[in-house]
């Protein structure tokens, strides 16, 4: 403990050598030290770690597949289990799409970076085809509407001013099988 100690501090016009306290004013004074830093430490903490329900965002691929604006919301103060509903494009022409899906938040590392997993479906109106190279087969129908059913897996990082980035794994499930799949988004907490 001395060791901290071994400084001199100007008071007024006189310097004083902390060592030549004795150990009971040391230990009152590095106690009061250490009451302070924790303190402080503790304030930054609560600012950091306050928890946003809300959050409204753009997505690149993911569920929307190709662009959609999103909005999702936690059902606790706490991060868990949420909710996600968009609207959102995709194909050559413009078609719409519709991601809905369940997600659950773990704190990952900081105490603004996440781990998402979640899992969701996706509705697509009109011509849609998820793939390029389908096999149509005589008697085939196209269908106008579908129904894909998205898993997702990501890291969700906050910034101080709750601004969000997303970049997630979200394979597709078609009647072919898993296609692979990714998203990224950006957007803001609130």
């Amino acid at each position: 403990m001395v060791f901290l100690f071994n400084v001199e501090v100007l008071c007024g016009k006189k310097y004083i050598c902390l060592t030549n306290l004795s150990p009971m004013k040391r230990s009152l004074l590095f106690l009061i030290f250490i009451s302070f830093y924790f303190e402080v430490s503790c304030q930054e903490i609560s600012r950091e770690a306050e928890f946003r329900r809300n959050e409204i965002f753009l997505e690149l691929g993911g569920n929307g597949l190709l662009g959609s604006i999103n909005y999702e919301r936690q059902f606790t103060n706490k991060p868990g289990l949420g909710m996600r509903v968009g609207a959102g494009v995709y194909g050559t022409d413009t078609h719409l799409t519709v991601p809905v899906g369940l997600n659950y938040l773990i704190r990952f590392f900081k105490s603004r970076s996440f781990v998402d997993l979640g899992l969701g479906v996706t509705y697509i109106k009109y011509n849609v085809q998820l793939y390029a190279l389908a096999k149509r087969e005589e008697g085939y129908v196209e269908k106008n509407q579908y129904f894909y059913f998205i898993p997702s897996a990501g890291l969700k990082v906050c910034s101080s001013k709750n601004y969000v980035f997303r970049l997630y794994a979200t394979p597709v499930w078609t009647t072919l099988g898993p296609l692979p799949f990714v998203g990224l988004g950006f957007g803001k907490r609130f």
